[in-house]
């Protein structure tokens, strides 16, 4: 039987040191991973942060390129309509001098009427009738245009009279001037080239006018001379 000696020293086991060393190791490896694990937030966060840069900067210069494109469309849409109103003044410009040109011809060709007639017979002509608007509805203005052409250029006299045919109630109907209300007249005339005179008539209701019969009586016992026209109002 072996005696134990009490004051020998009792071996110490060695498990708890290889244990300390395992603890650190596992510290160290959770360190690591959280360190790792920080610098991916890190670069997640770097590279969201460029991400959304690149994408202001987009949305920036987009929104540059559409402001400049809107202003160009402003700019076209104002330099077309320029361009309608300056076309339209042009053909109101046209329009109105082809008017003018028309009217000057006419002149042109009533005066040379009276100097020198295109039928070769000297005495009164019938240059022109005009119906323009009257005052009131149904009223209207006729206007007669005579002139005269002759060698010795002594003054004439004349008497203008017309009827107005048309229909009412689908009949024809001529109307003498004296149906045609209170303020129509016959027309006088005293001129040595020309002259015009105009009397107001006015029409009865439903009275669809068509043409006018105009008839010229001079008092040197000359033939009347009779001329149809057709209804056509003119601008006053």
């Amino acid at each position: 039987m072996t005696v134990q000696d009490n004051n020998t020293p009792a071996a110490v086991p060695a498990r708890p040191a290889r244990f300390g060393k395992r603890a650190l190791a596992v510290l160290a490896g959770t360190l690591a991973l959280c360190a790792l694990w920080a610098v991916y937030e890190a670069g997640s966060l770097f590279t969201g942060y460029t991400r959304a840069h690149r994408d202001s900067q987009a949305v920036a210069a987009l929104t540059v390129q559409l402001h400049d494109a809107e202003a160009r469309l402003a700019a076209a849409e104002a330099a077309r309509l320029v361009d309608r109103a300056t076309y339209a003044e042009v053909e109101r410009s046209v329009v109105e001098l082809q008017a003018e040109l028309q009217e000057q011809r006419q002149e042109l060709a009533f005066y040379r009427s009276i100097v020198r007639p295109d039928n070769g017979i000297f005495g009164i002509h019938i240059q022109r009738l005009q119906i323009l608007p009257g005052a009131l509805p149904r009223h209207y203005r006729v206007r007669v245009v005579l002139s005269q052409a002759n060698r010795d250029n002594k003054p004439s006299a004349a008497t203008a009279d017309f009827t107005v045919m048309g229909t009412k109630g689908g009949r024809q109907v001529t109307l003498a001037l004296t149906a045609l209300g209170s303020n129509a007249h016959p027309l006088s005339f005293s001129f040595r080239y020309f002259q015009e005179a105009e009397t107001e008539i006015e029409l009865p209701p439903d009275f669809l006018p068509q043409k006018v019969q105009l008839e010229v009586r001079a008092p040197q016992g000359r033939a009347p001379i009779r001329q149809s026209f057709g209804w056509r109002l003119e601008s006053a």
